[in-house]
């Protein structure tokens, strides 16, 4: 092979240098971007004031409280990505209206593997929020007293603030961080303020012998029966029954829902009963060995279901009945 000209090898190992250079510097940026986390605030400390400075974050979820900080960057899910963060649960957070989903973990400051994550799910009106909180309430639920509706169980916060429904899920059970969650969340209904209004539905049914805990909205497709959507669900630990209540748009319309939810247990094997009861159009069926009362009122759908005897269900769907009469309608 010839000898390459003398200025020809000094552009070959000028060339080569500035590659290995830009090797040194690429492989810098690489391990620089690799160890930093963006969701990290960063303590800037001015050298004119010598004060510390912690910069903004624009996507900052909340007003974080003394001593936690964020460790991952804030992530953001609308109705075609929520599976991604919460695959297997989402289709019923879409049928409950579902809007956005932004989350984002924090931990104590001088215990990292102390962490926590928020979901604020903005599910576009409170009665949706309602929805998704109430039908997904855990059976270890304890009052917090801090949003609309709230609960805590060992390791997590569960609160509907108007349209949001927040979840606050620590990594682990621990003094200070269950303290810091409840700031967070105390913090979150403060910068969220609403109309303390109750939602219409959960005073639809009689207060004696209620669980007030048990106060659900299906939103979706109520006991099986496709189409049934929008019911109020509750539980009476003395009659040991489920009370059901949907308004629907018309008083023909709610008719017209009861009938079909009546043909439903028909179709399911459901026996037709006889009973002595006041509410026109009221009809019984039969299954699995408890009762079931199913009848309109005005433009609601309502009923008792799984009594134990006739007596109990009718006496519960008469008291039912009254209670939607002093209601009235569009309430």
């Amino acid at each position: 092979m010839p000898a390459l000209p003398k200025e020809n090898r000094t552009e070959t190992v000028i060339g080569a240098f500035i590659l290995v250079v830009l090797g040194f510097i690429g492989l810098f940026v690489f391990n620089s971007q690799s160890n930093f986390n963006p969701a990290v605030v960063a303590l800037q400390v001015s050298a004119e004031k010598n004060e510390v400075v912690q910069p903004v974050q624009k996507q900052l979820l909340l007003t974080l409280p003394a001593g936690i900080k964020p460790i991952s960057a804030p992530e953001q899910f609308d109705s075609d990505t929520l599976f991604e963060k919460i695959n297997g649960a989402a289709e019923a957070y879409l049928a409950a209206g579902f809007v956005e989903l932004k989350s984002q973990r924090y931990a104590l400051v001088d215990n990292p593997d102390s962490w926590l994550e928020v979901f604020v799910y903005d599910m576009g009106s409170a009665k949706n929020a309602f929805s998704i909180f109430s039908t997904q309430r855990r059976s270890d639920a304890m009052a917090i007293n801090i949003g609309q509706f709230d609960y805590g169980t060992e390791n997590a916060l569960f609160i509907v603030q108007g349209r949001f429904y927040v979840q606050i899920i620590a990594a682990t059970t621990q003094d200070e961080l269950y303290k810091k969650m409840k700031e967070i969340a105390a913090g979150f209904v403060k910068t969220h303020p609403v109309a303390q209004k109750k939602i219409a539905g959960i005073g639809w049914f009689p207060e004696t012998g209620l669980d007030k805990k048990s106060v659900s909205l299906v939103s979706t497709d109520a006991f099986g029966f496709e189409g049934f959507n929008d019911v109020f669900t509750a539980y009476y630990t003395s009659a040991n029954l489920t009370a059901f209540v949907s308004q629907r748009d018309s008083d023909q319309a709610a008719q017209e829902k009861a009938a079909a939810f009546y043909r439903f247990f028909k179709q399911f094997g459901g026996k037709d009963q006889n009973m002595d009861i006041s509410i026109q159009g009221a009809r019984m069926v039969e299954i699995m060995e408890s009762y079931t009362v199913i009848f309109s009122n005005g433009n609601f759908v309502a009923g008792v279901q799984e009594a134990q005897d006739k007596k109990t269900a009718v006496q519960m769907a008469e008291d039912l009945n009254r209670k939607l009469s002093e209601v009235g309608r569009g309430q």
